[in-house]
């Protein structure tokens, strides 16, 4: 069934070929006979058959490492627009590596890389987990996004519980009230 009519032209199944600029006439009957032109550029999009992918994502990150990714797309035309998020926000212009598109072998398909620098600190941690999300855009027709975590590594505070205690007087002269004894002759002792 066509989706054609008269306000309107649906193409299907086009090849990365047929992009270009398109014309639309439209003329009176008479007795005007009456013309109007009006022209438009059409983009053929090839879309990723993959989401993004993050890569170089460690398990855990201690405050002040330095956590370093790259987010690639799958192959498109035109390259995709991707997109930092640091716990959903998106990150300082700084933090951000764009490189350009890669091209593949096949027709004009590229892939985009962007690379994500930044120095890991408490506030980057809600609730003990660092989330990461990379997004990927062509024009207003395609939006995937890819999002990966990481935890707080925390130094282990151990708390050790005695198996027993041990007290231990030890008096270099006698203490107050302390009576010495001495042996007598017979045996017994006495005390002073």
């Amino acid at each position: 069934k066509s989706e054609s009519n008269a306000t309107r032209v649906v193409l299907t199944n086009l090849e990365l070929d047929a992009a270009g600029v398109y014309s639309c006439e439209v003329s009176a009957d008479a007795p005007s006979f009456q013309t109007a032109c009006v022209q438009g550029t059409m983009n053929v999009v090839e879309l990723p058959s993959q989401g993004p992918s993050i890569h170089g994502l460690r398990r855990k990150y201690r405050i002040d490492d330095m956590l370093r990714l790259n987010c690639t797309s799958g192959r498109s035309k035109p390259a995709a627009n991707l997109t930092w998020y640091i716990n959903s926000r998106q990150p300082l212009k700084s933090h951000v590596r764009t490189y350009s598109p890669l091209d593949t072998n096949e027709s004009e398909w590229q892939i985009s890389q962007i690379g994500l620098q930044f120095l890991v600190t408490h506030e980057h941690f809600a609730e003990g987990k660092l989330k990461i999300r990379c997004s990927a855009s062509i024009y207003d027709i395609y939006w995937q996004s890819t999002e990966v975590s990481t935890e707080e590594d925390r130094p282990r505070v151990i708390h050790y519980e005695p198996a027993a205690t041990i007290v231990g007087i030890n008096y270099l002269q006698p203490p107050p009230n302390f009576q010495t004894g001495q042996k007598k002759p017979d045996g017994q002792v006495g005390v002073k």
